[in-house]
C-alpha cells in the first residue's frame, strides 16, 4: 500500500463531519417552512344561504274549500292562502238563530204572566218593573241577533274575498274581463261597509241596554216595592242564563269564522302546497309553506373531525359561483354538535356531525334561499 493512501474509515468520518451539518440545517429550514404554512393556511367551510320557512297549518278540523296560492307565488303578510268549508259553520249560525227565537218566545211568555200578576197586586208598580226588565232582555236579544247577522256577513265577506282573489288571477291571465273583477270588488266593498255600519249599530244597542238597566235600578229604588226583589230570580233568571249561554255560542262562532281563513304569516314565496282542494285536514295539519325571499345569514358547518376554532365576530370571506367576494363576520356559533344536512355530507353512506356557524350577510347583499357559498375564515384580530 502506498504511503499516500487515506484509510476508508478516515474518509467516512471526514464525509460525515461535512454532510451532517448541512442535512440538519436543511431539515430545520423545511420544518420552519411547513410550520409557517400551517399557521397561514385559511380554513375553508361550505355553507348555504339560510332558509326561513313558515308553515301555514289548519287551526281546526275541516275540508279545504279552496287553496288560493300556487308554488313559487309571492305573497304578502295577511294574504289569504287557503279557505276551509263553511257549511258546518252556517248550520251553527242557524242553530243560534233558532235559539234566539226560543228566547224571544220565552220572553213573551214571561210578559204574559206579568200581565196576569199585575192585575192581582200592585198593578202599576209591578208592571213597570216587569216592563223595564223585559226592555233589558229585549235589548239583549236584539244585540245578540245583530251579532249573529254580523257573523253571517263575515262568512259572506270571506267568500267574496276568495272570489276576488280568483278574479284577479283570471284577469291577469286574460281569462275574464275587468267587469267581473269590478263587480266582485264592488260587492266586497259594499259588504264591508255593511259590516262597519252594523258594528256601530251594535255599539248603540249596547248603550241602550246599559240605559235600560239603569232605568230599572232607579225605578226599583224609587218604588221600594217588596216584590221587586223577586222579579229577576223568579222569572228572568232562566232567561239571563240562557242569554249568557247564547253569547258564549256566538263568540265561539265568531272565533271559528276567523279559523276558516288561513293567511300568510309574512312576506315571502310559496315553497310548497301540501294540500289540495277538497282534502280533509285536522287541526295542526300543514297546508302551505312560505319561505322568506331574502336570507339574512349564511349557515356553514364545521365537521367534527376538523379542529377549527371559530368565535363570534371573527372575520370571514364569502364567495359563490358568480359575483365578487364578500367580507363579513361570524354572527353566531353553535354550542352543540348536530347532524350535518344531507347536502353537506361528503360520504352519503355514513352519518356525519358538526357545529353550525351563522355568518351575517351585509346590507345590500342579496342571496337566494339555499344558495351555496364557500366560507373562508380569516385569523382572529
Amino acid at each position: 500500500m502506498s504511503a499516500f493512501t487515506v484509510p476508508w474509515s478516515r474518509r467516512v468520518r471526514s464525509l460525515t463531519r461535512t454532510l451532517v451539518p448541512g442535512v440538519v440545517w436543511l431539515g430545520a429550514v423545511l420544518l420552519l417552512v411547513n410550520l409557517a404554512g400551517r399557521r397561514t393556511a385559511i380554513p375553508i367551510l361550505r355553507g348555504v344561504a339560510e332558509e326561513l320557512r313558515y308553515t301555514v297549518s289548519a287551526e281546526t278540523r275541516g275540508r279545504i274549500q279552496r287553496v288560493a296560492v300556487v308554488a313559487n307565488q309571492a305573497v304578502e303578510p295577511g294574504q289569504v292562502v287557503a279557505v276551509l268549508d263553511d257549511r258546518d259553520l252556517l248550520l251553527k249560525l242557524t242553530t243560534a238563530r233558532n235559539e234566539l227565537e226560543r228566547l224571544r218566545a220565552e220572553l213573551d211568555r214571561a210578559g204574559a204572566v206579568e200581565v196576569r200578576r199585575g192585575i192581582e197586586r200592585r198593578v202599576q208598580t209591578d208592571a213597570d218593573l216587569r216592563r223595564f226588565a223585559r226592555d233589558i232582555e229585549q235589548s239583549h236579544i236584539d244585540t245578540l241577533e245583530a251579532k249573529a247577522q254580523q257573523g253571517e256577513d263575515r262568512i259572506k265577506l270571506q267568500g267574496l274575498e276568495l272570489r276576488l282573489e280568483r278574479s284577479k288571477g283570471l284577469a291577469t291571465s286574460q281569462l275574464a274581463r275587468g267587469a267581473r273583477l269590478d263587480d266582485d270588488r264592488t260587492a266586497r266593498n259594499a259588504l264591508k261597509a255593511r259590516i262597519e255600519e252594523r258594528r256601530a249599530v251594535i255599539a248603540e244597542m249596547q248603550i241602550r241596554l246599559e240605559s235600560a238597566k239603569k232605568r230599572y235600578a232607579s225605578y226599583v229604588n224609587e218604588a221600594r216595592a217588596p216584590d221587586a226583589q223577586t222579579v229577576s230570580p223568579v222569572l228572568l233568571r232562566p232567561l239571563e242564563h240562557a242569554i249568557k249561554a247564547q253569547e258564549a255560542r256566538l263568540a265561539r262562532i265568531d272565533h271559528e269564522i276567523r279559523q276558516l281563513v288561513l293567511r300568510a304569516p309574512t312576506r315571502g314565496v310559496v315553497a310548497q302546497v301540501l294540500m289540495r282542494d277538497g282534502e280533509v285536514v285536522r287541526a295542526g295539519d300543514p297546508i302551505v309553506e312560505v319561505v322568506e325571499p331574502l336570507p339574512g345569514t349564511v349557515v356553514a358547518w364545521i365537521p367534527e373531525e376538523q379542529p377549527i376554532v371559530v368565535v363570534a365576530g371573527q372575520r370571514v370571506v364569502l364567495s359563490r359561483s358568480t359575483g365578487p367576494t364578500i367580507e363579513t363576520r361570524v354572527a353566531r356559533v353553535g354550542r352543540r354538535v348536530v347532524p350535518l344536512p344531507r347536502r353537506m355530507l361528503t360520504d352519503l353512506g355514513r352519518p356525519q356531525w358538526g357545529t353550525q356557524v351563522n355568518v351575517s350577510l351585509p346590507k345590500g347583499v342579496t342571496a337566494r334561499p339555499g344558495e351555496a357559498f364557500v366560507v373562508r375564515l380569516l385569523p382572529p384580530e
